[in-house]
């Protein structure tokens, strides 16, 4: 390294930044935009204000996208070095949906070419960082071809969605592009410990190319409101139990397992479930069918479907509930959990994600063995009792802020440096094509 950039702290860095599968922009709630969508908004944010320059590669999927390229000029954090920018970058592409290896590949293809031809036009990246399996291959083929280390972080592994749900639910298409990525990159960025212990057993991946960094929340618009105020604005009664659930329909949310638990919780007051989630214009048989399950699986329970909740709206929804629940088979991290938590309101529910870290006398979660009904529903029971002892709310406030996205793109930052200083190969302003038949994409 350079004596200039060790003066400034390591040097403002250029990053290529993949996501073949979500819109950072597009409206939550949906099957492309979910924790990983807020995941790259925040921590593309966070790097700009630490003064780095961030280009996001997303593809255009929707006609509403498309805008090839916008540019934002971020605040300068304190301390840090002149503010960076975030740019987003359309890639002519189709949705990275499916498991045909064919259809995969040419995914994969269109993003590396599209971040190779940025890489060689304009300023060299310095690190390449790829999110989930399919922009971790495109990821690997612009890391050999510009020479600039890669950094993968999958947010949820295949493998170990499979163990949660007893049976495989990806293609080996994909479990093999995981470890091919796990073996090849740079670093491999992961939310948990958990997740860093599955890819040493599950991936072969060695602890000194393993970093752990956890996720953040953003702690200025999930904050404790009023209650009364926010069950008013929501139309709910004063004695109502409000547990509530945030999350796509996806058999590994294990949604239909909460119906059964809400079913079986006897409580003195009236129990409504909120469940946030869903789009019923995208996808309506699946709106459907789950409506029609809650009906089977807790008959007489009132359970509000409430469908996509803008980001800005959600924390009214956390403060108004008595407690979020998680009925998760398996998750990553689960962002949800640090929003509900830095609303100052209780989780329960399994260890998984984040949720297997909160210290247990924080008062933040409350832990069930798994994801049974009978023990979401012992959860709901304890939660809701609270051994007659009103939540610390600004105790359970605390335990969440502790990860904020700032902290997050400084423990990146530093991992960046570190990539850098290792590549062995110095940027030569072209490179050999590896022998990949890549297509031509068209730029504005």
């Amino acid at each position: 390294m350079r004596d200039s950039e060790k003066d400034s702290g390591g040097g403002r860095l250029h990053i290529a930044l993949i996501c073949a599968h979500s819109s950072p922009t597009g409206p939550l709630g949906r099957r492309d935009t979910g924790g990983m969508s807020v995941y790259i908004r925040e921590i593309s944010r966070a790097l700009a204000c630490l003064g780095h320059d961030v280009d996001i590669f997303a593809g255009t999927t929707a006609p509403e996208e498309a805008p090839s390229k916008v540019v934002r000029q971020a605040p300068t954090a304190q301390g840090s070095r002149t503010g960076g920018s975030v740019r987003g970058i359309r890639v002519p592409a189709p949705p990275a949906h499916g498991n045909d290896p064919d259809r995969v590949r040419k995914i994969a293809d269109r993003f590396a070419e599209a971040v190779f031809r940025h890489g060689l036009r304009e300023r060299p990246y310095d690190v390449i960082f790829s999110h989930y399996w399919v922009s971790a291959l495109a990821g690997l083929q612009a890391s050999q071809r510009l020479q600039a280390p890669h950094a993968a972080m999958f947010h949820t592994l295949s493998e170990l969605k499979r163990r949660a749900l007893g049976k495989s639910v990806d293609s080996p298409c994909r479990l093999c592009a995981e470890r091919r990525v796990a073996r090849k990159s740079t670093r491999v960025i992961a939310a948990t410990n958990r997740e860093r212990e599955a890819l040493r057993e599950q991936y072969g991946v060695s602890e000194d190319r393993t970093v752990v960094i956890p996720c953040g929340v953003d702690e200025r618009l999930f904050r404790p409101l009023d209650r009364p105020a926010c069950r008013r604005r929501l139309s709910l009664k004063p004695e109502e139990a409000v547990l509530l659930f945030v999350g796509r329909f996806d058999p590994i949310k294990g949604l239909e397992r909460l119906f059964r638990a809400v079913g079986l919780v006897n409580s003195p007051r009236p129990i409504r479930l909120l469940v946030v989630g869903g789009d019923p214009e995208e996808d309506g048989s699946s709106w459907q069918e789950m409506t029609h399950r809650a009906e089977e699986l807790a008959p007489g329970c009132r359970i509000s479907f409430l469908g996509r909740v803008e980001q800005e709206d959600l924390p009214f929804y956390y403060n108004a509930a008595d407690l979020f629940v998680v009925s998760s088979f398996y998750e990553s991290f689960g962002l949800a959990i640090l929003e509900a938590m830095a609303c100052g309101t209780p989780v329960v529910g399994p260890p998984v994600g984040v949720l297997r870290e909160i210290p247990q006398d924080s008062g933040a979660a409350l832990l069930t063995p798994d994801n049974a009904p009978e023990s979401l529903a012992r959860g709901i029971r304890r939660g809701l009792a609270g051994q007659g002892v009103v939540p610390d709310r600004e105790r359970i406030r605390a335990t969440a802020v502790a990860y904020r996205w700032r902290e997050a793109a400084r423990r990146l930052e530093a991992c960046f440096y570190e990539m850098k200083e290792e590549a062995s190969v110095p940027w030569t302003g072209e490179a050999p094509e590896h022998g990949l038949n890549l297509p031509q994409v068209g730029w504005q």
